[in-house]
């Protein structure tokens, strides 16, 4: 089995919670189960593949805070415009799905 090597500069936060993505500019929009947060990005899980380099618009659907301590809002954003980074498909007990990395993409000022 191979491991694979971390290169974060920013910790990752377990945190479920529902996202609405879009690629961006488009009308078409989807929901998607977010997994983890950090404050260079976020992984999500989705019923279809995405495509490395996609922009996306993600926006929380349901904007709770519970569960996440003070230190774990390092990245924790409501709103944002992110670049798929990684897909990867997975099977597990609920059937198939992907799990999809994205970093954020800074604002310019």
């Amino acid at each position: 089995m191979t491991t694979l090597k971390e290169n974060r500069i920013h910790n990752r936060f377990a945190h479920k919670a529902t996202l609405i993505c879009s690629t961006f500019n488009t009308d078409n929009y989807y929901n998607t189960q977010k997994c983890n947060h950090g404050g260079g990005g976020l992984c999500f899980e989705c019923g279809f593949a995405l495509k490395r380099g996609t922009v996306l618009n993600i926006r929380l659907k349901n904007c709770s805070t519970q569960g996440l301590s003070p230190d774990t809002w390092e990245g924790f954003r409501t709103i944002s415009i992110a670049e798929v980074k990684w897909c990867r498909k997975t099977n597990d007990a609920t059937g198939n799905h992907y799990n999809v990395g994205v970093k954020y993409y800074d604002p310019a000022y």
